[in-house]
């Protein structure tokens, strides 16, 4: 297993480095990636879903409204969203500068990136190597879902469900599974 890093540029621009990252990534299907990945206040909100990639994401400055299937939360630093395959998330930053870390299986990185770019397909279909246009993704928009309400004060779980339920876990609250939990479950794929 391969741990890949690299940080998404807010120019929308892949630099050599992360070209390199993409060719490396998708020849070892073992690869888990990572991402820094710093949303605009502007963004809009969009739901999607990956077939086969476990995605994980931990807040690492500011705030976020976080949906993950069918709950929504505010999250703030530390705070831990696991995404299994399947599952339709979307997120938007409440305040400004506020990023976090992904960690996921995706094996198409170009993919991944292309949804964090606002779908700006052009240069990361050139990163992919496939010049022909015939990129498929494991990304789906979810274009028709609607986010449900996030409630004030709900506490989220203080223990891991299994690997196939989507969750939500606060720092504060979840402490003792952050070595044991938050870093080693989006490493456990299969079993």
């Amino acid at each position: 297993m391969s741990i890949k890093i690299f940080r998404l540029k807010d120019d929308f621009q892949i630099d050599i480095s992360a070209k390199t990252v993409v060719k490396a990534a998708q020849a070892n299907d073992d690869s888990i990636i990572v991402f820094h990945h710093e949303p605009t206040l502007t963004e809009a909100v969009r739901f999607r879903h990956h077939q086969s990639a476990y995605n994980a994401f931990v807040v690492c400055k500011g705030r976020f409204q976080f949906w993950n299937h069918q709950r929504g939360h505010t999250l703030g630093v530390g705070d831990f969203v696991f995404v299994p395959p399947g599952t339709v998330y979307g997120y938007k930053p409440l305040e400004p500068q506020s990023e976090f870390i992904i960690l996921t299986t995706v094996h198409d990185i170009g993919g991944l990136g292309r949804v964090l770019r606002n779908d700006h397909g052009e240069e990361l279909r050139l990163a992919s190597g496939d010049q022909s246009g015939d990129v498929r993704y494991d990304i789906h928009f979810q274009e028709t879902h609607l986010a449900p309400d996030i409630p004030k004060g709900l506490e989220m779980e203080t223990n891991l469900p299994a690997i196939s339920q989507p969750y939500f876990l606060r720092i504060a609250n979840s402490t003792s599974w952050i070595l044991g939990g938050i870093v080693s479950r989006p490493c456990v794929t299969t079993a």
